[in-house]
């Protein structure tokens, strides 16, 4: 592969400059007073809007614009914001609603909030039922014996309280 072959595999200043917007999310873009939009940011930085959609094309700024995302979505800060939402979500309004006296709370997010935080444990799957074919004789024998117990049990209680 010569050189004309392929792009040159190390990003440019500028590349990494428009790796930093692309994973921004858009309303910091908008706060920080940036393009809102890759035609924008192509137009300020006077390049044809097919050079950042042909950057996007190329493997090694798919790599980078991975992990770029990737190190930004599992910050800290990002994930206490997405707990404080989920919380302030499932506890819905401070003030009960006049009409119905609820605070509107969501369910859901507050399951969620649940589970993420550990204060709300997933309920354990019910075991599979096992088919008949699959018990051995003697385990056969044990359940019918167990069932045949717990039955005359209930029978016996139920003549003692009548």
């Amino acid at each position: 592969m010569t050189a004309s072959d392929r792009e040159d595999l190390q990003l440019s200043a500028q590349q990494y400059e428009y790796l930093s917007w692309l994973v921004m999310p858009a309303a910091a873009r908008a706060e920080a007073g940036l393009p809102s939009s890759e035609a924008k940011w192509a137009q300020t930085y006077g390049l044809d809007i097919t050079t950042p959609r042909r950057w996007k094309r190329q493997e090694h700024f798919r790599k980078e614009w991975k992990a770029q995302a990737m190190a930004l979505q599992g910050t800290p800060e990002r994930t206490q914001e997405m707990l404080d939402s989920l919380y302030d979500q499932g506890r819905g309004s401070k003030e009960k609603c006049p009409e119905c006296g609820q605070r509107g709370g969501d369910v859901r997010a507050a399951e969620l909030w649940g589970r993420w935080t550990g204060q709300l444990k997933a309920a354990e799957q019910p075991a599979q039922p096992v088919s008949v074919r699959d018990v051995s004789d003697e385990e056969l024998q044990k359940i019918l014996v167990a069932a045949a117990q717990d039955e005359l049990a209930l029978r016996r209680k139920s003549v003692q309280a009548g």
